[in-house]
């Protein structure tokens, strides 16, 4: 035979540089089934040269032996089971994956492909063990004849797409249950279940943190054995110091494998967290205001090194999550401070009812004219002390404005703050007496100078005091106690009465706080009082703290105030006694106000004190008199139609009969500033309803003298 017409030899499937093709150039081919690979059938050179010319992962069970066949993107999934499955029967390669693959290996031998979507696999990637999944698509290799002969296997990674959906839906789960959770603590423990579960995390937990004390409290909100919960308030430092920089600076803190990371297998810090059960662990911190409050961790009981897809979806949980706490939170306080305002103004009716009943009593009373004169003046006195009940309520909510909106004006001087407990106990003595308290008073030596306003701070005093008496029972003890330090004065006023329960202490200084009132705790107060002394207590640069065990169990309220270097303090200023009309003395007085009762209730009290007074309810009609009658003095309302008192103060200014009275203005507003602006405007003073009619007889006297 001719030679030149022989075939030429086989091609070398093996020739090339990649690690698979070497792999197959260096197997002993003899000791395998389908022998040296220059015999094997032309389907099957065929398919290896296509199969090792492929970057997808590929495989062919050849013959009855299913002899394996793989190519180099395949290697992965063997891990280290390559080299020796290269030849060997595909049962002996995958014993664990066998009952799976048997039915589909029978079913391409019957001629039939078939195909597997999305088959879960556990796959060692980077030295550990992930759940994956696989798109397999097995088909039949048919011989010259028509016989099949082998499968042919061609495989897609779709982990990253299934992992993509997988926290997609994980996601859409959580977005549900932060959206329908209002209870932060629910909040807390629902995303720590998804999470945990997502993750198949042993723990997830969340943490509030103190920088001040440096301490971390745990709340376990997910666990799963062998995790126990983990729950308590622990010292930073024992999570290591270098560790919880990271966390207190703001960056996620994340730890692979306790045991050999430098940062946790050194030390006194390993034992205790292996003994937690914690291999391994995710700490991502939650800020406010650039400083660390709180962080979620994620806690596994084995080794692991997470993904970087894994870090960012704890990121993005605890950054939602905590958002959607402080939502709760806000929604939660704002709910609050709605309930807090309809009782407050529950309060209100009932304090200003109680004075007006027996002024409306009084009021028809003396309508019947057949009063004697002892009568008329005790009921006079009744109307006098129901009216200063209800100024000092009206006094505390502008005071209460006042102070809350920053326009509070604190007079700076030196003031001894013995003095001002002084003249607190002397406010508050008759309550006491009348409800027989035992009062334990204990000063340190010498004087105790702060800086400070002293009438503003007698009424933080007064306020502590009344609220002492007012909420201890009768023949209860009442115990104040002044200390001075070197820095700070402390006052601490306590008592033995009913106690602040535990539900209302984190709110007792909040505007409107106050305890629920029964027939017997009928005290009266519309919440203002603690409130105040917050406010004014910090405007002095000072702190002020609750403390009590409970109901019954008394309460006690300590203020702290910088002290001044010891020195005597500055006397407390004198005040000059209200004056009252002197018999014989009168003068032309016109009162302007719309409010027709009250304009003609100070016209008579003036009157009856030896004025001349006309009585006016516009600005126009004012005006209109003071052409044709002079006056020495004008009582002008501020708030009057049309024409305010203002402008009918300045018009009056304008006029030469009545360049040279006296201009007084009176006002129900009373806020910061209306005062000056009132001086401003032409006034020459100013007074806050209800006016003081002893205070206006003083100061016509006044004007009389000069």
């Amino acid at each position: 035979m001719d030679s030149t017409n022989a075939p030429p030899p086989p091609y070398d499937l093996f020739q090339g540089n990649d690690p698979q093709r070497q792999a197959f150039s260096a197997t002993d081919w003899s000791r395998t089934a389908v022998g040296n690979p220059d015999s094997w059938p032309a389907a099957l050179r065929n398919t290896v040269a296509l199969m090792l010319d492929s970057r997808f992962p590929m495989f062919v069970a050849w013959g009855e032996e299913l002899t394996f066949l793989y190519n180099d993107a395949y290697v992965y999934l063997l891990d280290k089971k390559h080299p020796a499955a290269l030849g060997a029967p595909l049962p002996q390669v995958w014993p664990e994956l066998w009952p799976q693959v048997r039915p589909l290996i029978e079913s391409t031998f019957g001629g039939q492909a078939t195909i597997g979507e999305d088959v879960p696999r556990m796959i060692r990637r980077d030295g550990r063990d992930e759940p994956s999944t696989f798109t397999l698509s097995y088909s039949p290799i048919r011989d010259a004849s028509g016989t099949v002969a082998g499968a042919f296997c061609v495989i897609r990674d779709t982990t990253a797409r299934t992992r993509l959906e997988r926290r997609q839906a994980f996601q859409l789960r959580l977005s549900d249950a932060l959206r329908t959770h209002t209870d932060p603590a629910q909040i807390l423990a629902t995303t720590a279940e998804l999470l945990g579960t997502h993750l198949d995390a042993s723990r997830v937990l969340s943490g509030d943190y103190d920088c001040d004390a440096q301490l971390v409290t745990l709340h376990s909100n997910y666990t799963f054995a062998p995790a126990v919960a983990l729950v308590g308030t622990f010292p930073a430092a024992s999570f290591g110091t270098r560790n919880f920089k990271t966390v207190e600076q703001g960056d996620t803190w994340v730890c692979d494998d306790m045991a050999n990371d430098l940062r946790t297998s050194t030390g006194d810090i390993f034992p205790a967290f292996y003994a937690l059960g914690i291999r391994a662990a995710i700490a991502v911190p939650h800020q406010r205001a650039g400083s660390t409050i709180s962080c979620l961790i994620v806690n596994d009981s084995k080794p692991r090194r997470w993904r970087p897809d894994e870090i960012e979806l704890v990121e993005d949980v605890a950054h939602r999550m905590w958002n959607a706490v402080e939502r709760a939170r806000a929604e939660l306080a704002l709910v609050q401070a709605d309930r807090r305002k309809d009782q407050f103004l529950a309060m209100l009716a009932h304090e200003l009812r109680n004075p007006l009943a027996p002024i409306s009593s009084a009021a028809e009373l003396l309508k019947l004219g057949t009063l004697d004169t002892e009568r008329v003046r005790s009921t006079g006195a009744l109307i006098a002390r129901q009216v200063g009940h209800m100024t000092g309520l009206v006094d505390d909510l502008l005071d209460v404005s006042r102070v809350t909106s920053g326009m509070a004006v604190i007079q700076d001087e030196e003031v001894d703050i013995k003095r001002v407990l002084a003249d607190a106990m002397e406010q508050v003595r008759p309550l006491m007496e009348a409800r027989k308290h035992r009062c334990v008073v204990q000063t340190a030596p010498g004087s105790v100078a702060v800086g400070g306003d002293y009438k503003r701070l007698v009424q933080v005093v007064a306020n502590l005091l009344h609220n002492a008496a007012k909420y201890t029972p009768e023949h209860g003890r009442i115990e104040v106690a002044l200390e001075a330090g070197d820095d700070h004065a402390t006052l601490k006023v306590s008592d033995n009465g009913v106690g602040i329960s535990p539900e209302l202490l984190p709110s007792v200084f909040e505007l409107f706080s106050q305890a629920e009132r029964s027939s017997d705790r009928a005290q009266g107060g519309l919440g203002l009082g603690l409130a105040l002394v917050k406010s004014l207590v910090e405007l002095h640069g000072g702190s002020v703290a609750a403390a009590s065990a409970g109901a019954n169990a008394g309460s006690s309220f300590t203020v702290r105030l910088p002290r001044l270097a010891q020195r005597e303090a500055a006397a407390a200023p004198v005040w000059p006694e209200r004056g009252s009309a002197a018999a014989g003395v009168s003068l032309r007085v016109m009162v302007v106000d719309d409010n027709v009762d009250g304009a003609q209730m100070l016209a008579m009290f003036l009157e009856a004190s030896g004025h001349l007074v006309a009585v006016e309810h516009s600005g126009q009609a004012a005006l209109a008199r003071a052409t044709t009658e002079s006056f020495d003095a004008f009582l002008l309302d501020i708030g009057l139609p049309g024409m305010d008192g203002k402008e009918l103060a300045q018009r009056l200014r304008e006029m030469p009969q009545a360049g040279k009275a006296m201009l007084v203005a009176i006002t129900g507003y009373g806020l910061a500033g209306d005062g000056a602006e009132s001086l401003r405007t032409g006034f020459d003073h100013y007074m806050v309803k209800p006016v003081d009619p002893l205070a206006v007889l003083g100061l016509l006297r006044d004007k009389r003298q000069n």
